[in-house]
């Protein structure tokens, strides 16, 4: 129900369409236009980008990303804030 009350809101209110599905995705980060390249060619990754021009790389497992994080230290993978919330509590 409070998806519906969200989506509503979101397309009366201030006009921005909303598509709620399914997704394998799991995990997600902000990330840079150069690691964004490498990403990109990537399987189980995908590069997404918000209106204000932030990249988010979303990742269909925690492992995966986790492993991608310690075999390329370079990539930028940075914690959205919500989501670092979550693991400094859980």
């Amino acid at each position: 129900m409070q998806f519906e009350v969200a989506v509503h809101r979101l397309e009366t209110e201030f006009g921005a369409p909303v598509e709620l599905s399914p997704t394998s995705y799991t995990v997600a980060r902000r990330t840079d236009a150069a690691s964004a390249s490498a990403l990109r060619a990537m399987r189980g990754v995908d590069v997404l980008g918000r209106s204000d021009g932030t990249l988010i790389a979303v990742f269909e497992s925690v492992y995966w990303l986790d492993r991608l994080a310690a075999d390329q230290p370079e990539l930028v993978l940075e914690p959205l804030v919500a989501g670092a919330l979550a693991e400094t509590v859980g």
